[in-house]
């Protein structure tokens, strides 16, 4: 069964779900030997990010620093597996930044969200 969890952020109530199979696949699609940049990373973050919470990009740009951090540590909780795999393919950093984009620059995530201006 699917671990999930759900917390409760002033009114609204939260469930993070723990990644599939096909989340990781999704999540590390990179060319062989090239480190990916942010922006892949960034990318294929916001492909899964419906599959993991219920909540948009820009939800989480409404939401305040200690929230962000609230919902970091229950993504660590209901994922466990999922950051113990990321850790022994190496894949530390990519771990780190993901959780650096969650944690403190939403910029590359909204672009993605924003209307264009005509």
């Amino acid at each position: 069964m699917r671990k999930l969890k759900t917390i409760k952020i002033d009114d609204r109530e939260i469930t993070v779900k723990e990644l599939r199979v096909k989340d990781y696949i999704t999540l590390f699609q990179f060319e062989e030997k090239k480190e990916p940049d942010l922006e892949t990373i960034f990318s294929q973050l916001k492909t899964i990010l419906p599959e993991v919470v219920n909540m948009t990009v820009d939800d989480m740009l409404d939401m305040a620093p200690s929230e962000i951090d609230l919902l970091w540590d229950t993504f660590k909780e209901v994922n466990a597996s999922f950051l113990g795999a990321a850790q022994k393919l190496g894949l530390e950093k990519i771990v780190a930044e993901i959780k650096s984009a969650i944690l403190a620059d939403f910029s590359l995530l909204a672009a993605g969200s924003l209307k264009q201006a005509t």
